[in-house]
């Protein structure tokens, strides 16, 4: 495990741009359907969410360059997030067909909740609770955050995200370096002997 000091989430510049001008810089949930994680998963389509990346480069110890998504990216004191929701849930296990990678990375989807919330009732009953002070994806323990390296982990935050908050919580907007052909996945990867259970 690795120290995690960001959630990030990385974009277009006018993404952001839209949301400051629109939505008074608030990234508004949306129902969850992404075509990447596994067609089962028992949380597409059941929660809303905004989500985030946690994986950090092992040789430079900050966040993984370079992006898949957009060339900026704002940047979550991680710690800052799980005092917001404290609930963490398992919700999918994956990889992807790629046209780029004869072995694409895993990936694993958390979904973090405020307890008692809608989100947190759904998650109760589709999904698996998680320790978020002790499990093997992204842990909560003495103040710090530290992630897994071996998968990649994706975070599902289920509540509207405030980023003028976060802001005023130390959080950030970089500029990354973007490889646009990285993020042509195509589907989950039906022939995985790993993660087709």
């Amino acid at each position: 495990m690795y120290h995690c000091e960001w959630l990030y989430r990385d974009a277009y510049t006018d993404y952001f741009e839209t949301i400051e001008r629109e939505n008074n810089n608030i990234m508004k949930v949306k129902t969850t359907e992404n075509k990447s994680g596994d067609p089962a998963s028992p949380m597409k389509g059941a929660l809303e969410g905004v989500f985030f990346f946690a994986n950090v480069d092992i040789k430079t110890g900050k966040p993984y360059q370079p992006s898949n998504f957009g060339p900026r990216r704002l940047l979550a004191p991680a710690t800052a997030m799980f005092d917001e929701l404290q609930n963490l849930y398992f919700a999918d296990f994956f990889c992807m067909v790629s046209n780029y990678e004869k072995t694409p990375p895993h990936y694993v989807t958390l979904v973090m909740a405020r307890p008692g919330s809608d989100a947190d009732r759904v998650c109760q009953e589709k999904l698996i609770a998680v320790d978020r002070n002790d499990n093997i994806f992204l842990c909560f323990r003495n103040g710090s955050v530290s992630v897994a390296s071996w998968v990649w982990v994706e975070i599902l935050y289920t509540e509207d995200f405030d980023i003028n908050m976060f802001l005023s919580k130390g959080g950030r907007f970089d500029r990354v370096e973007y490889n646009a052909h990285e993020s042509k996945y195509l589907q989950k990867n039906p022939g995985c002997n790993e993660c087709n259970l």
